[in-house]
């Protein structure tokens, strides 16, 4: 609650891609259009997406508490590495769980069928944040807040968005690329999300 920007702009900014990708694909003729751009695919791939800000949101928060000697306070009280951690990764699982469900409750207006499997969905997508949530962590350890910035929220969201199959379509891409997204497992989660 610190932070209000960065949480409304983790939280919404799902929800634009959704709905500028959506209109975009119902612009295109029938034969043109992607398959990657259709609600099924697309809801669980920026829910998923979605948890890449984790990592920005996360890392800003700590660097601008390093910076602003709040950390340092905090080192003053009996609270141990794990409160530490724990303290800061915890509201990030419920940013998480409150994003995936409101961006997968916005996508059911543009057509996506909500099932029983949307819980386990959004499990799956708390669990892959974790991940984002501990680069954003180390990246706050590290760098001030605008590096964060640069590394968090433009490298690394443009490194998940073409590694992971979000954009282009997994099967057009082969070679070096293809072996570093099997590497990196943004391939895998994305296509568990989407089996569910």
């Amino acid at each position: 609650m610190r932070d209000p920007i960065n949480l409304l702009f983790g939280l919404g900014f799902p929800l634009v891609l959704l709905a500028l990708l959506s209109v975009i694909n119902t612009s295109l003729p029938p034969e043109a259009a992607n398959a990657m751009f259709e609600i099924n695919n697309l809801a669980p791939g920026l829910a998923m997406f979605g948890t890449v800000f984790m990592a920005l949101f996360i890392g800003m928060v700590l660097a601008k508490d390093r910076t602003s000697s709040f950390l340092m306070r905090l080192f003053t009280s009996p609270m141990t590495s794990i409160n530490f951690i724990l303290g800061y990764t915890a509201p990030m699982l419920a940013i998480t769980l409150a994003q995936a469900t409101i961006t997968l409750i916005v996508a059911s207006f543009f057509g996506l069928e909500i099932t029983a499997h949307m819980p386990l969905a959004v499990l799956v997508t708390m669990i892959i944040s974790l991940l984002f949530v501990g680069m954003g962590l180390l990246c706050g350890s590290l760098m001030n807040d605008k590096a964060v910035g640069g590394v968090c929220g433009a490298l690394l969201t443009n490194i998940t968005a073409f590694l992971s199959g979000l954009f282009i379509p997994i099967g057009l891409i082969d070679g070096a690329f293809r072996t570093t997204m099997n590497i990196l497992r943004f391939i895998t989660a994305h296509k568990q999300f989407n089996q569910l």
